[in-house]
């Protein structure tokens, strides 16, 4: 396949997994009725919030041939965050998220509900992509050591024993999580307001949720996957229009480090920004309002853009990010808590630092790295057609 064909073949792909998203079915346990394209996180609850002029601004991914850049763009508050998870009826569910934001115990568990599904949906069409990919990856792979070394059994150097023991369904923890909390919102019938701060544990689950007296001006809905696919981490921040909740599922083994972590990143409002500046530099999933990114210089901004790219397979989950993104947040508590005598010399100089951009590793080594980390995910991933047809 010459570089024509193999470009012609990644947009046929890209095509694909884009129909497969928009046809699957909804994704309610026993429902077969086909979805609508509804938002993940609510419109007028948390996106019209941070919209400027009815838009907010996200990255749009845009492949060329095998290689793939993320590009900001603006988006119409219409079109934010959506996607097709749910039938008409089964989105209902989330109506009182739709009206009045978070609110009880009950929109917590739904919200948290609506979050998973939307990552279980987004993946398991992935899943079906990648095992396309994959495929295609092992046919040139086979066809490349028939030609050169004709007694090469390509199978049984792919598939060997260690691949076997080693292969892992991404989405299984997922999918058991999305079931545990769907049982949670079926038998819970709690109405009881929601404090400000709250640790909630359903099974081996645990619910963070902390609101903040502040509007933090993105949406976020981020997924992290540490170990080897089995501990996943969600990431939830919705802006109000006072005040911003932040929500986290800990559906991992490493609970009481990042619960460690949580109390000290939830202290102060210059630790919470960084904290969701961290979750934002790991995963593009978040919708931002135009003008914070518009007031970061060109320069920092073209690095965040690129450390999107790589930055998850580089650094450790929740690591604190070098550079600021929110420089009008940041410098409003930087100047509250100078005036107050509650910085540091150490503590000032690190933020300042954040104003300026840092350096990094060239991009073509980056990629490299990048490339050498997705081999080893494809390579203990079981990518397989799990959607509904």
């Amino acid at each position: 396949m010459n570089k024509q064909e193999e470009s012609k073949y990644f947009e046929m792909l890209d095509k694909k997994n884009k129909n497969r998203k928009k046809s699957a079915r909804c994704i309610f346990t026993g429902c077969e009725k086909h979805s609508i394209g509804s938002h993940s996180i609510s419109k007028n609850s948390h996106i019209k919030n941070i919209a400027e002029n009815g838009e907010v601004m996200s990255f749009c991914p845009i492949r060329q041939g095998e290689n793939k850049e993320l590009l900001l763009k603006k988006v119409g508050i219409n079109q934010a965050s959506v996607f097709h998870g749910f039938c008409k009826e089964h989105d209902q569910l989330f109506q009182g998220i739709d009206i009045n934001g978070i609110c009880t115990y009950k929109d917590l568990f739904l919200q948290c509900y609506r979050s998973v599904c939307y990552w279980l949906h987004m993946l398991t069409v992935d899943g079906s992509t990648m095992g396309e990919l994959q495929k295609y990856t092992d046919d040139v792979m086979r066809g490349f050591f028939k030609r050169i070394i004709p007694s090469f059994d390509f199978d049984a150097f792919r598939f060997d024993k260690e691949y076997e023991e080693n292969k892992v369904d991404f989405v299984k923890t997922i999918r058991e999580l999305k079931t545990l909390l769907e049982t949670q919102i079926e038998c819970i019938n709690d109405d009881r307001k929601i404090d400000n701060s709250v640790l909630v544990q359903i099974g081996d689950v645990e619910i963070l949720f902390r609101k903040v007296e502040e509007v933090i001006p993105v949406v976020l809905n981020t997924m992290n996957t540490i170990a080897t696919g089995e501990d996943n981490v969600f990431q939830i921040v919705l802006p109000n229009k006072m005040d911003t909740d932040i929500i986290v599922i800990n559906a991992s083994h490493k609970r009481v480090v990042l619960l460690d972590t949580w109390k000290v990143a939830t202290s102060n409002m210059l630790n919470i920004i960084e904290l969701i500046e961290s979750w934002m530099i790991s995963n593009e999933i978040w919708y931002i309002q135009p003008s914070v990114i518009e007031k970061i210089p060109e320069v920092r901004l073209k690095i965040i853009c690129e450390d999107i790219r790589y930055w998850q397979g580089e650094h450790k989950l929740w690591e604190v990010y070098d550079m600021s993104i929110f420089d009008d947040l940041r410098q409003k508590y930087f100047k509250i808590y100078k005036d107050n005598d509650n910085l540091d010399d150490e503590y000032e100089e690190k933020e300042r630092q954040k104003f300026i951009p840092q350096k990094r590793l060239n991009k073509e080594q980056r990629e490299k790295n990048m490339r050498r980390l997705m081999g080893k995910l494809q390579y203990y991933g079981d990518f397989r057609d799990m959607t509904k047809e």
